[in-house]
């Protein structure tokens, strides 16, 4: 078996392990990530350096190494007004395809609730407040989302895009979705999975359409996936 290959399995494991936050998993891969490429740059790395960095990142989460660093990053607005752009403009420019008047729906609620002054800090505690309880019930959810993501994505396997940018990309797609979701909670006080499906569905319709817009908008996304210091952890950032 190949290093990509053990490489991606890791991610699996550590999206598989059981967190309240799936921030944390999204932490962990991260960490084995960058871990991982450095130690590819010198010389290949070995199955069991990748088997002893997966359980310490592991260990790390269950100490509560995940939540504290997270805890700890200030969010960053001036990306997250530029993620909301990207949105707004891909929504204006976007045909009547499939999964169009769904997204639409719940994009125009979370454009909507931006233009507010600084509603940065009150989106995520609704996360907390309404959107997260909702996962605490039903776990599998987002992580089986992680989980399709990776590999459907062959995430460390090596594509067109570096594994960092990759890996950056699915977060950008996470914080998205995450926007949705909770704005969405705010204005009707509670979620269903059909709601969660509804959204995750068509937001990846709508993304990886073969139209126009919908390649732009792809790009503009990898554009900043693609940035050296594109601020990973504080798409994650938790409340405290």
């Amino acid at each position: 078996m190949t290093e990509e290959r053990l490489a991606n399995r890791a991610c699996a494991a550590l999206a598989m392990n059981q967190q309240e936050n799936i921030e944390e998993n999204l932490w962990a891969i991260n960490q084995f990530l960058q871990s991982y490429q450095a130690g590819n740059d010198v010389n290949k790395i070995k199955m069991a350096e990748i088997d002893g960095l997966r359980d310490a990142l592991i260990s790390a989460m269950a100490a509560g190494g995940a939540v504290n660093e997270l805890q700890a990053v200030d969010p960053d607005t001036a990306l997250v007004k530029v993620l909301l752009a990207c949105l707004g403009h891909f929504m204006t420019q976007l045909p009547d395809i499939r999964g169009k008047k769904t997204l639409a729906n719940y994009a125009h609620t979370a454009l909507a609730y931006f233009t507010e002054a600084d509603p940065e800090p009150q989106w995520r505690n609704t996360w907390s407040q309404q959107a997260w309880p909702f996962f605490l019930q039903h776990t599998s959810v987002l992580r089986n989302y992680l989980l399709y993501r990776i590999h459907h994505d062959q995430l460390a396997m090596g594509n067109e895009l570096p594994v960092a940018a990759a890996f950056n990309l699915v977060v950008i797609d996470y914080f998205y979705l995450k926007l949705l979701i909770s704005t969405y909670a705010n204005k009707n006080g509670q979620l269903t999975e059909d709601d969660i499906i509804d959204i995750i569905y068509s937001y990846h319709a709508c993304r990886e359409s073969t139209e126009r817009s919908s390649q732009q908008f792809k790009q503009e996304l990898t554009a900043l996936a693609m940035s050296d210091d594109f601020p990973l952890l504080s798409l994650l950032a938790l409340s405290q």
